[in-house]
C-alpha cells in the first residue's frame, strides 16, 4: 500500500509484514497529498501540495519521472488504463500528463477558475471537473474539445451555485453526480450537461449545519443506486442512499462522527471513514450498517479497499495507517 503525509515524505508498504519498501526521503518539500498505484501497479507516484510530482518504479524503487507544476494540487487522478496523470492546480489550469515522458496537455476551458474536483470517466476517454463557481465541464481528454457544460445557477434550482467539492460517474458514462460546498446534490447528464435533478439541497432547506463531503455511485449495475454523505459534526453525520433511476431516496442513516469518505465495492457493500476514528461497513439494500472497526486514535481522512476485497487501509490524524480485514463481510 502506498501513504503520503505531512512530513513530506510518501511511503510503500508490503501488506503482509508491515514492512516498509519505500521512502521518498528529500524528494518532496511539501506535505504529499497524492500517493496511489498506476493501472497495473508497477509504477507509484507521489505529489505533493507544491505541485512537484514523482514517479517510482515498484520493482527496483527508482524515481523515473518527475515534474514540477509550480502551483499548488487542488487534486489528482490516474487514467484508468495508461500512465496519464490528470490534476487540477490553484489557478484553474487542469493538465492531463503523460508520464515517463514530457508530453503535457493544458485544458483552458475553465478560463482559470478554481477546480477542486475532477475525475476520470470509466471510458477514459473524458474527464468531468467541477469548479468554484458552480460550473461542470466534460472534455475530451484526446481531442482538448469541450463536450458539455452544467452551468452555475444562482438560484440553486437548476445547477450548482457554488464551490464543486465532489464528483462521480456512473457505470453508463453518462450519469453524474456532484456535490458543492453547499450541500446541494445533483445529477447531471456527461453527453449535454442537463441537469436530470436536485437530489438534495440540505442548505436551501435550513439544515446549515449539516455538510455534505462525498458522494459516488454504486458499482454493482444490478442496484442502481448512489449514497451521499454529511459531516454534522465531529460526533454526527448522515449517509443517504439514492435510487437513481427514480430519484428518490432509499435509505436514510445516522452515523456516530462525520464522514470523511465513502467507498463501494463491487456489490452493495460500502465502506465510511468517521471523525470518530472508525471505520464502518453499511450494506445499501438494507440501510443497515454490517461493522463498525476501531483501532484509531485519530479522525480518519481516508479509506481504500484492495481489489481483491479482502482488506481496507484507513489513514488517521493520528499519524497511522492501519490494514483491516474486510474477507469475512460478504461483497
Amino acid at each position: 500500500m502506498a501513504t503520503g503525509g505531512e512530513d513530506d515524505k510518501g511511503y510503500l508498504w508490503n501488506t503482509n509484514t508491515g514492512e516498509g519498501i519505500l521512502s521518498t526521503d528529500d524528494s518532496h518539500n511539501d506535505s504529499v497529498i497524492f500517493s496511489d498505484f498506476n493501472y497495473n501497479d508497477k509504477y507509484v507516484v507521489t505529489a505533493d501540495m507544491r505541485g512537484k510530482i514523482k514517479l517510482w518504479r515498484i520493482s527496483d524503487k527508482t524515481c523515473v519521472w518527475e515534474t514540477a507544476l509550480m502551483n499548488d494540487i487542488n487534486w489528482i487522478k490516474w487514467h484508468p488504463f495508461s500512465d496519464i496523470l490528470v490534476t487540477g492546480v490553484e489557478t484553474g489550469e487542469v493538465y492531463m500528463l503523460k508520464t515517463r515522458t514530457d508530453d503535457c496537455k493544458i485544458f483552458a476551458q475553465g478560463s482559470g477558475i478554481k477546480s477542486e474536483a475532477g475525475i476520470i470517466l470509466p471510458d477514459g476517454k473524458r474527464a468531468a471537473i467541477g469548479y468554484e463557481n458552480g460550473m461542470i465541464h466534460v472534455i475530451d481528454l484526446k481531442s482538448n474539445t469541450l463536450v458539455s457544460t452544467t452551468p452555475p445557477d444562482q438560484t440553486r434550482l437548476h445547477g450548482h451555485s457554488s464551490n464543486i467539492i465532489a464528483l462521480d460517474c456512473y457505470m453508463d458514462n453518462n450519469l453524474l453526480i456532484s456535490v458543492s460546498v453547499e450541500s446541494q446534490t445533483i445529477l447531471s447528464t456527461v453527453h449535454n450537461g442537463k441537469v436530470i435533478c436536485v437530489l438534495q439541497d440540505l442548505h436551501r432547506r435550513g439544515n446549515n449545519n449539516d455538510h455534505v463531503e462525498i458522494a459516488a455511485f454504486c458499482k454493482d449495475p444490478t442496484f442502481p443506486a448512489a449514497a451521499s454523505a454529511t459531516v454534522t459534526s465531529e460526533t454526527y453525520g448522515k449517509i443517504y442512499i439514492w435510487d437513481i433511476f427514480k430519484q428518490s431516496l432509499r435509505h436514510e442513516m445516522d452515523q456516530e462522527g462525520g464522514v470523511t469518505k465513502l467507498v463501494w465495492t463491487k456489490a452493495s457493500i460500502f465502506f465510511t471513514s468517521g471523525l470518530d476514528g472508525k471505520l464502518r461497513c453499511f450494506d445499501a439494500r438494507i440501510g443497515h450498517c454490517l461493522r463498525i472497526f476501531s483501532g484509531h486514535k485519530g479522525a480518519l481522512y481516508d479509506v481504500c479497499i484492495s481489489s481483491d476485497e479482502k482488506k481496507a487501509m484507513t489513514v488517521s490524524d493520528d499519524g497511522t495507517a492501519r490494514l483491516f480485514d474486510i474477507s469475512s463481510i460478504h461483497c
